[in-house]
């Protein structure tokens, strides 16, 4: 895959070299069942849409049954995502895929307003001011335990979700190369994650839920 104009080189290089070339945009869906149907992409190169489209159409019902389930839910908890890089935190516009999830699993998310797909780059005050109150804090970096989001910046440890013990990581299922599951396998099994982000978000539904994209940090 490519995400600007630099990859013109190594394609070259590839297609001189006799390697065929093509491009994955899965990146580019703003919607976890959107970027799960790049399941036939992979499909195309086995000749098998039948399987993929069972696949699809399982997932497909799965997630918008769990969807269904928050659906109505008026008791939103207020979530933040995210930790702040070099000073700036890129904070998920409305149409993006992170914030679909969030909406799916029942959250609310304050910037769900603002349009489009990129990240909205803020200063660490602003997110302070908006996010300072939040309920549950969900994919926080490379982070595994809450003393190194705190040792990230002192006022980090201030937000309501840090005191009360409300992080979780999506670092709960690495493969065993040290990929992060979550980005591997994590977006042809949307509806897994979605049943973990309302576990987090609202543990009365699916108490016996364990969590598996994701994982509580302390």
């Amino acid at each position: 895959y490519g995400v600007s104009n630099e990859g013109g080189a190594w394609v070259r290089k590839l297609k001189d070299a006799g390697i065929n070339v093509v491009f994955n945009a899965d990146y580019l869906e703003n919607t976890p069942l959107g970027m799960a149907s790049w399941l036939r992409f992979f499909a195309a190169f086995y000749n098998d849409f039948a399987l993929a489209d069972s696949i699809l159409i399982q997932t497909e019902a799965a997630y918008n049954s769990l969807a269904g389930i928050v659906d109505t839910i008026t008791n939103r908890p207020k979530i933040l995502t995210g930790l702040p890089w070099k000073g700036t935190w890129y904070m998920p516009a409305g149409d993006s895929y992170m914030v679909n999830f969030i909406n799916d699993a029942g959250g609310f998310y304050p910037l769900s307003e603002q349009p489009g797909q990129e990240n909205i780059p803020m200063d660490i005050e602003a997110v302070y001011g908006i996010f300072h109150d939040a309920d549950i804090w969900i994919n926080t970096g490379s982070a595994s335990g809450t003393a190194e989001i705190a040792g990230e910046d002192a006022r980090l440890g201030k937000i309501n979700a840090f005191n009360e013990g409300d992080v979780f990581n999506n670092t709960g299922k690495i493969s065993a190369y040290g990929g992060n599951e979550y980005w591997e396998s994590g977006p042809v099994n949307p509806d897994i994650i979605l049943k973990d982000l309302i576990h987090i978000f609202h543990p009365e539904i699916f108490p016996a839920h364990q969590l598996v994209y994701y994982k509580h940090l302390n």
